[in-house]
């Protein structure tokens, strides 16, 4: 019974250096504190100060300004307390601290929207800048939409951090890394078209396999060979019906 009622009143827990200080008011001029606290100290009797605390020296609670409602410095003279002072006030200046710039997510979103335009762009055109010309005569030109200027980086972003999500197998690289990455896959010495195939699913598959070489397909001697004999059964398949069937219309293997 008694437990529960000092947890339950205003007898308990951060009440007590209050009480305290009250009580020591009482033992020394019983007029200094109200009548109900008088009658409450009172139905106590002489405890003795072992078992009670009270009539310790006093702990400066009472008649203390409120360290939220404190005046800061500087304004001592008038003890107000200025707009945004205070607990909610240092919260909030805090989290507007912490908080991301809001400038700064924007351009982020921006940076990486155009890399996944360059990505995509590389994707379907990226063969335009392939060297197919084991003679050098004929040398590609960089074509407008695989210019990483179309999309609004310039010389200063080389060296940017862009987030990627997983895209070339990157969670984040440099607009250098982007660019490095995608002429080695799709404008090295072979081309690829692919993003015509309706099926997603097979696009898929071509995709994962030529980005996953990043233009250095690594092939066994085997396959290598078993590649070369299909090439040269095409070729002669060609020349057969070319010769055969000159004039009619046909459509290449190649």
């Amino acid at each position: 019974m008694a437990q529960d009622f000092f947890e339950n009143s205003y007898l308990y827990g951060a009440n007590a250096a209050f009480i305290e200080e009250l009580y020591a008011r009482y033992a020394s001029n019983p007029a200094s504190v109200d009548a109900s606290w008088q009658r409450f100290f009172a139905s106590l009797g002489d405890a003795p100060a072992t078992q009670i605390s009270w009539n310790q020296a006093p702990l400066g609670v009472i008649g203390q300004p409120d360290p939220e409602q404190a005046a800061p410095a500087g304004d001592k003279k008038t003890g107000a307390k200025p707009a945004g002072v205070g607990p909610t006030a240092t919260i909030a200046a805090n989290e507007k601290n912490n908080a991301p710039n809001a400038a700064a997510i924007q351009e982020e979103a921006m940076r990486a929207l155009q890399a996944q335009q360059l990505i995509r762009a590389y994707r379907v055109r990226g063969h335009l800048l392939a060297t197919l010309d084991p003679l050098g005569i004929e040398t590609p030109t960089m074509h407008a939409d695989l210019d990483p200027k179309t999309y609004g980086f310039g010389d200063a972003d080389l060296n940017r951090s862009i987030y990627l999500g997983g895209n070339l197998g990157r969670e984040r690289a440099t607009l250098r890394e982007i660019v490095d990455v995608l002429q080695a896959t799709y404008s090295g010495t072979y081309g690829v078209e692919f993003m015509h195939i309706q099926d997603p699913a097979q696009r898929e598959w071509v995709q994962s396999r030529i980005e996953a070489a990043a233009g250095k397909p690594n092939f066994a001697p085997d396959v290598k060979k078993g590649i070369l004999k299909t090439l040269l059964e095409v070729e002669a398949f060609e020349e057969f019906v070319q010769v055969k069937y000159t004039g009619m219309k046909r459509f290449s293997i190649q």
